[in-house]
């Protein structure tokens, strides 16, 4: 499938709309394609975690988190969101460890 532009204005209820028909993939490209745009969009980057989360690519979602913690460090949501990815990746010492930050 190409990758069509969306319409200004478009961009939220778009997105929105892929993830709750569960077309994860359609809007992970979208959103792959705004990180390029702008690589620290905090939008961006936490519902391309979501949605590498919800298709169990918890390594890629723990990549997104884990620039999230960094970016907003006082959002301990992102802090839990990347631990869970991490443990889901059987990468349990790594998983700990962000918790104990």
């Amino acid at each position: 499938m190409s990758f069509v532009p969306i319409k200004d204005g478009d961009f939220t209820s778009t997105i929105y709309g892929l993830i709750k028909d569960h077309r994860y993939a359609e809007a992970m490209r979208v959103l792959q394609y705004e990180l390029q745009r702008s690589p620290n969009s905090r939008a961006a980057l936490s519902l391309l975690g979501y949605c590498y989360y919800n298709t169990q690519d918890f390594i890629m979602a723990a990549e997104c988190y884990d620039k999230l913690t960094q970016l907003y460090p006082d959002h301990t949501d992102y802090k839990l969101h990347h631990a869970q990815s991490l443990y889901n990746a059987f990468m349990f010492p790594e998983a700990i460890a962000v918790m104990a930050q």
